[in-house]
């Protein structure tokens, strides 16, 4: 739904996990995994995109994701993300994380379907 809006869409992972590897990979997703600091690599790739970081959602739910969703234009949780994060988001998802975070963010956000 993403890829026919026009949206770009990647996972940014502290961890580095095959699984996620695999999923990303079946999915078309970009993915960078292993980066101990998400905000210095949210911003390194917003420079390297060219994109100012008040246009880009950022869909967090732990404090490792706490610096990048204070900057980014929007930030987005599920509902089951870390109390700091629930306070910091702009939008607080009816969905836990697992649960559909993504379908959620298309349909009910921006209006999107299948």
């Amino acid at each position: 739904m993403f890829r026919t809006a026009g949206i770009r869409c990647l996972v940014l992972s502290t961890e580095t996990n095959a699984v996620v590897s695999k999923r990303c990979q079946k999915l078309g997703l970009e993915c960078i995994q292993g980066s101990k600091d998400k905000l210095a690599a949210f911003e390194l790739l917003c420079r390297e995109l060219h994109l100012d970081v008040n246009s880009t959602w950022y869909v967090g739910n732990d404090i490792n994701d706490l610096g990048a969703m204070k900057v980014a234009g929007r930030a987005i949780c599920p509902s089951d993300a870390h109390p700091s994060i629930r306070a910091i988001s702009h939008t607080v998802l009816s969905v836990p994380g697992g649960g559909g975070v993504a379908r959620a963010i298309a349909e009910d956000i921006l209006g999107l379907t299948l």
